[in-house]
């Protein structure tokens, strides 16, 4: 192999190693993590999280429906970018829909459903 092909193959592993570290920090923030609680009362059969710039709610994001009271899940997703602002929809098993708009889930810990579609967060 010669010499400046060498060097060729090393300043292209050099650059591309180098897209990879200043990207990681990016991707880390992009990771966006929150508890939902359910104290509806009612059996919850789906959960959607979406941009709020967005018309869809996307897929339904539960493994499993939160059916006692006080049933909690742990949510983390990506793939937004650096937005913060989302709404959030909760589905019943008798069919009907409660949803809030614009939570801020990049400060956002936890949002919990009460009775009546009375949303409140921290």
């Amino acid at each position: 192999m010669s010499h400046s092909l060498k060097r060729k193959l090393l300043a292209g592993f050099l650059a591309g190693a180098m897209m990879l570290t200043t990207a990681l920090p990016a991707a880390a923030q992009a990771q966006l993590a929150f508890s939902f609680v359910n104290n509806s009362g009612w059996v919850l059969s789906g959960l959607y999280v979406d941009a709020s710039s967005s018309q869809t709610w996307g897929e339904n994001i539960l493994s499993q429906s939160l059916t006692t009271l006080g049933d909690t899940v742990d949510i983390t997703f990506s793939g937004y970018g650096e937005t913060c602002v989302f709404d959030i929809a909760a589905e019943f098993t008798d069919g009907s829909w409660w949803y809030n708009t614009k939570f801020d889930l990049c400060t956002v810990v936890a949002v919990t459903l009460e009775p009546d579609n009375i949303w409140t967060w921290s």
